[in-house]
């Protein structure tokens, strides 16, 4: 169960664990006065199986005994130049 601040239409609850279904109803409370719950809306968790997206290349530079490594954490397109 979780109860949020007046004014919110969003909630988080977690952990979810792969292979469960969870079934979620809400209903709104207005100067203490509680209203229906809603439609119970059930979602199985599924796993992941779609790894994120590999970064491009690091970029390194050193500079005054300083070593810095950036990347932009996006998988280059394919053909695109490695610049």
């Amino acid at each position: 169960m979780a109860t949020t601040e007046p004014g919110t239409t969003t909630a988080t609850y977690s952990p979810l664990l792969v292979g469960q279904e969870y079934a979620f109803k809400v209903r709104a409370t207005s100067q203490g006065v509680k209203g229906v719950f809603s439609d119970e809306y059930a979602v199985l968790i599924e796993e992941d199986d779609s790894p994120p997206p590999v970064p491009t290349a690091p970029a390194l530079s050193a500079r005054l005994g300083v070593i810095h490594v950036g990347w932009d954490g996006a998988r280059r397109r394919p053909g695109a130049d490695a610049g």
